[in-house]
C-alpha cells in the first residue's frame, strides 16, 4: 500500500471512528437537542474565518450610538445610502444591485475590495468597546488641569473623533466617488458581512437603508460549484462544500438574529424573480423606481450543465444550515415551501425612515 493510500485509509478510519463515537449517543437519546444545536453552531463557527465573525460588534455599536454627540455632521446624518448584505455568493446580490442601479440616480458599488474585507477590518477596531473600556479614561477632555503635568501616555481623541475617522473612510471611498459622477444616491453590496457589520454601518449612517438577501444554499452552491473564491484572501479559500454552507449559515442566521436591532428589509432571491410585489416593496422602502425589465436580461448567469448536487453535499447542507433553512421557508430539496415569508418579515422595515 502506498503512503497516500495509507493516509486515505487512516482518514477514513478516523471519520468512521468519530461517527461511531457519536451515533450510539444519538440512538440512545443521550445527546439532547440543545446539545446537538450547540455542536452544530460550533461546527459552523469553526468553518468561518474569525476576521468576518463580527464578535463583540453589536454591543460596541450600541454603546457608541448612545455616546454619539448630537452636533454631528447634519448632511451625513440625513443621507440614506443603500447597503446590500447577501448570505454568500451566487445568491442574486448582483441582480439586486443591477435592479437598484436601474434607477439612474443611484450607484451601488459591488463588493468593493471584497476578499480584502476592508469593512470587517475597520469594524474590528471598535469591536468590544464599552463604557468601562480603559482607553476611554484617557480621552481628551477627561483630564483636569495642565496636560503636561498629567499622565498622557494613553491620551486619545475620544469616541466622537473615532466615528468621524471611520465615516471619513467611507465617505472618501464610496460616497465622494459616486457624487463626483453625478449620482444622488449611493451604496454598496457585500457577500461577506454579517448583520453585526450592518449595525456598524448604521452607526456611521443612521438613516441607511439595509437590504438582507438570501437564496436557497443548495441552489446557490450549485451555481458556485467548482469555483474557488476567497472569504479572506489569501488564507481562506472557499474550496469545499463545508465552507460554503457554513458561510451561508453564519451570515443568514445573523440576519435573523440582528434584524430587530439593525432594521432593514429581508429578501429571498426566489421572491425577487417570481413575485413582482416584492419589487414594489423594494421601491417603497428605498424610494427608488427599479426597472423590472432587468429581470429578463441576465448578466453573468452560469451554465450549470453537468453540475449536480451529490448526496454528500446535500447532507452537509442539512447538517450545517438545517435550522436556519427552515426559518427562511426553504426545504432541504432546494425548494420554497413558505411563500408568505416575504410578507411576514417585511414588518422589520423601519418606519419613518
Amino acid at each position: 500500500m502506498t503512503r497516500s493510500q495509507l493516509r486515505g485509509t487512516t482518514h477514513a478510519q478516523n471519520n468512521t471512528f468519530k461517527c461511531d463515537r457519536i451515533s450510539p449517543y444519538l440512538l440512545s437519546g443521550r445527546i439532547r437537542l440543545p446539545m446537538l444545536e450547540q455542536i452544530r453552531a460550533n461546527a459552523v463557527r469553526r468553518l468561518v474565518p474569525r476576521e468576518i465573525r463580527g464578535a463583540g460588534l453589536r454591543s460596541a455599536v450600541e454603546f457608541l450610538e448612545e455616546s454619539m454627540a448630537d452636533a454631528e455632521n447634519v448632511r451625513v446624518l440625513n443621507e440614506s445610502p443603500i447597503f446590500v448584505f447577501s448570505a454568500g455568493w451566487r445568491s442574486g446580490s448582483t441582480l439586486l444591485q443591477r435592479l437598484i442601479c436601474s434607477d439612474e440616480r443611484t450607484l451601488i458599488w459591488g463588493e468593493p475590495f471584497g476578499d480584502r474585507i476592508p469593512i470587517c477590518r475597520l469594524a474590528a477596531t471598535v469591536a468590544a468597546l464599552s463604557s468601562d473600556d480603559p482607553h476611554l479614561k484617557y480621552a481628551i477632555g477627561t483630564e483636569a488641569g495642565d496636560i503636561a503635568n498629567q499622565w498622557v501616555a494613553n491620551l486619545n481623541p475620544g469616541t466622537d473623533a473615532l466615528r468621524k475617522a471611520h465615516l471619513a473612510y467611507c465617505e472618501a471611498l464610496f460616497a465622494e466617488p459616486a457624487r463626483d459622477r453625478g449620482f444622488d444616491q449611493w451604496g454598496a453590496k457585500w457577500v461577506r458581512l454579517t448583520a453585526a457589520h450592518a449595525g456598524y454601518l448604521k452607526w456611521l449612517y443612521p438613516r441607511a437603508k439595509l437590504l438582507f438577501l438570501v437564496r436557497h444554499p443548495l441552489n446557490a452552491y450549485l451555481s458556485y460549484k467548482k469555483k474557488r473564491w476567497y472569504t479572506v484572501r489569501p488564507t481562506f479559500p472557499v474550496d469545499r462544500v463545508q465552507r460554503f454552507m457554513a458561510h451561508w449559515s453564519f451570515l443568514a442566521n445573523s440576519f435573523l438574529e440582528e434584524l430587530p436591532h439593525t432594521q432593514g428589509l429581508l429578501l429571498r432571491y426566489e421572491d425577487i424573480v417570481e413575485d413582482s410585489a416584492v419589487l414594489d416593496d423594494l421601491d417603497e422602502y428605498l424610494g427608488t423606481t427599479v426597472n423590472r425589465n432587468i429581470l429578463a436580461r441576465p448578466v453573468g448567469a452560469r451554465n450549470k450543465t453537468g453540475l449536480k448536487i451529490t448526496a454528500w453535499e446535500r447532507w452537509v447542507c442539512r447538517w450545517l444550515t438545517g435550522p436556519v433553512l427552515a426559518q427562511f421557508g426553504y426545504d432541504i430539496e432546494g425548494g420554497v415551501h413558505d411563500r408568505s415569508f416575504q410578507r411576514d418579515v417585511s414588518v422589520f422595515s423601519p418606519a419613518g425612515v
